[in-house]
């Protein structure tokens, strides 16, 4: 595409012009080109889609800023589009100008943005990268709830209109996520009307947001619904309470030997021994990657396991990781997960002795 421009009567012309170079168009379809609804290949076999009024649409913005609009073009040989319109020369901005304040997102959260319009989503996208926001981004409520099951995000932004299952129906599926009660969803739509934001939000979205996107106020929304959580005093006391409990609870133990003998309980505890490994394993994988969701579902098996058989202090600490991760405070969970490998070799000689 290339742009010229021109000075006429105080106004600045702007001319423009598209070229291609495809089948060309014949001279007698031409005068057919800027109709309503028409196209040059009407048959229900057509090669090229579309609705035909693409150019009647171009013709018009072309009147109404008092310019015109036509074509170039040889059968076979391609074409050349050309339009025409006016506007009024502006200055550059000067450094003694306002510009808005620049909003930073300095908490790097993880984004899940849901969009149907791949146009709107690469923008929302880029914007937000540009933050310094970890993004990922899908173009269906399908998407959105498969990647949802491994992935927890600090915050989704949700369109309304979407094929198949729409914003409202995939945000209450969401929710009903465990992982997800409390994670803030954003509604992004045209829709302006009241009573549509009502809905919106009865449905269990959090916020909304108005389309088309402005960069400010989306970054505005993403800062303020992912602030750095606040880490209660109630952590630094958790590995005290933690010491309240037993490696191994010889009572459990006694109880289990009672009631499915003495085999049964060796045989478990080295398996929960295998499993314990593999799972600590997993959650220092996934948590590398940010894949919280998945590492809950992992921690509430481990803890489960543990208190079964009473090994008490991996099981108080599984729990309590998992509070953690429900609250969203990730800050902590490397330092967390290095304190369950520690219980788990305190398991290992406690099992030694036993």
């Amino acid at each position: 595409m290339k742009l010229k421009k021109v000075k006429k009567n105080g106004l600045l012309k702007l001319q423009g012009s598209v070229v291609d170079t495809g089948i060309g168009i014949k001279e007698e379809d031409r005068k057919l080109l800027f109709k309503s609804f028409a196209q040059l290949d009407s048959s229900s076999s057509k090669s090229y889609k579309g609705t035909g009024l693409g150019l009647y649409i171009s013709k018009k913005l072309a009147k109404l800023m008092q310019g015109k609009i036509g074509v170039k073009a040889n059968e076979n040989s391609g074409s050349k589009f050309w339009f025409t319109f006016e506007t009024i020369e502006t200055s550059p901005i000067s450094e003694n100008e306002v510009t808005l304040p620049k909003v930073q997102i300095s908490n790097k959260p993880n984004l899940l943005i849901v969009d149907d319009n791949l146009i709107n989503l690469q923008i929302a996208a880029e914007i937000l990268k540009n933050e310094g926001c970890n993004v990922r981004s899908v173009s269906s409520g399908q998407a959105a709830l498969d990647i949802s099951k491994k992935t927890l995000f600090d915050l989704i932004l949700m369109d309304i209109q979407m094929p198949d299952m729409d914003g409202v129906m995939t945000t209450m599926q969401i929710k009903v996520m465990t992982f997800y009660s409390n994670t803030p969803i954003i509604a992004m739509t045209a829709y302006s009307i009241l009573c549509d934001k009502e809905k919106f939000l009865n449905a269990g979205m959090d916020d909304f947001i108005a389309k088309p996107i402005e960069p400010q106020e989306i970054l505005k929304s993403v800062k303020m619904w992912t602030k750095e959580p606040e880490v209660p005093l109630r952590i630094f006391k958790s590995k005290s309470k933690a010491e309240d409990k037993r490696v191994i609870n010889p009572y459990t133990i006694e109880k289990l030997i009672k009631y499915g003998g003495e085999d049964l309980v060796n045989e478990s505890l080295n398996q929960y021994d295998k499993e314990c490994t593999r799972q600590l394993a997993e959650c220092q994988q996934l948590g590398s990657m940010q894949r919280f969701a998945e590492i809950l579902v992992i921690l509430h098996t481990l803890k489960g396991n543990a208190g079964t058989l009473g090994v008490e202090k991996m099981a108080y600490w599984a729990e309590f990781m998992e509070g953690e991760l429900k609250m969203k405070n990730y800050l902590i969970f490397d330092s967390n997960l290095k304190q369950l490998f520690s219980l788990h070799e305190e398991f290992l000689k406690a099992l030694e002795d036993l």
